[in-house]
């Protein structure tokens, strides 16, 4: 999986100020903002394994621009690291193997909207901005539903369609593969 569908697969969101083991509604209007200690921990469907998503680090230069330094540790002993930034409520994430940079939730979110990773690797599409998803935490509806479908065969291991779900003041509340349920939030911790 790129890092780029990985920092999309799990991007969080990071406004407001509240410490929460269980999901809430948000009036915040970001799917994304970046502040330095959230965190978060996301639960796989039908296994006891877990990521933890942290912010670790703020103003990492890369070609000139700032990003947040993002680390996931998974229960099974990996870490990843990503990076992310937001430029006029567009939020942008830096592939290290690319070296490219690619729009992870664009600015405009208009059902049908379609933008191509650096790459050309993977097609994303908004799919809705009111979709409603039951995950083991609860039921949630006005989500934000991304569509990323892979272009080549680059990424042969992982599955061809992943559909995101993210919710305003949260950030993302769980992802499909393939119309199954993969993860979804369990925790969070936001500054």
């Amino acid at each position: 999986m790129t890092k780029k569908l990985l920092v999309l697969i799990l991007s969080i969101t990071i406004y407001g100020c509240r410490t929460s083991s269980k999901l809430s509604d948000s009036t915040n209007e970001s799917y994304n903002p970046i502040s330095k200690g959230n965190t978060w921990i996301f639960q796989y469907v039908n296994s006891s394994n877990t990521q933890t998503v942290k912010v670790t680090k703020a103003n990492i230069k890369i070609n000139g621009k700032k990003y947040f330094k993002i680390v996931r540790t998974y229960s099974w002993g990996n870490k990843s690291e990503d990076y992310t930034r937001i430029e006029d409520k567009t939020i942008y994430s830096f592939d290290s193997k690319t070296k490219a940079e690619s729009i992870s939730i664009p600015k405009d979110l208009e059902i049908g909207k379609i933008w191509n990773e650096a790459d050309n690797s993977w097609k994303y599409e908004i799919i809705s901005i009111t979709a409603v998803l039951e995950t083991p935490k609860g039921k949630f509806g006005n989500l934000l539903q991304i569509r990323a479908s892979q272009l080549t065969n680059r990424d042969k291991d992982k599955v061809t369609v992943y559909d995101l779900f993210f919710k305003k003041g949260t950030g993302q509340i769980a992802a499909k593969g393939n119309e199954q349920l993969m993860t979804y939030l369990i925790e969070s911790k936001i500054k």
